[in-house]
């Protein structure tokens, strides 16, 4: 009796790799219109990213110059910011803890 298909198996793997490869790839572009889209609806203006940098090894982001412009002064910002960084261990992660070291 055979218990895998290794025909299926190669498949599934290849189609695996392929999802994985391009979500990773547009992974930090998606990330910054997120953020861009969701941050404008809950501060009611506009809200702009740079570039938003993802790493796995530590599992980290970095979202570089973020700016949130005033409702009422659209030429003038309220918030900006040139670096947001932060960095999450996996293994407590999984195990539903969170850990912020810096601030």
């Amino acid at each position: 009796m055979r218990w895998i298909r290794w025909q299926g198996f190669v498949t599934f793997i290849a189609v695996l790799g392929l999802i994985a490869g391009f979500g990773w790839l547009f992974a930090e572009g998606l990330t910054k219109k997120l953020i861009e889209n969701y941050g404008s609806d809950l501060a009611g203006a506009k809200v702009s990213v740079d570039r938003v940098e993802l790493t796995l090894d530590p599992l980290a982001f970095n979202i570089l110059n973020l700016e949130v412009t005033d409702s009422d002064n659209p030429m003038k910002n309220i918030v900006q910011l040139s670096s947001i960084n932060a960095e999450v261990n996996g293994l407590r992660l999984l195990m539903g803890q969170v850990l912020v070291e810096q601030a």
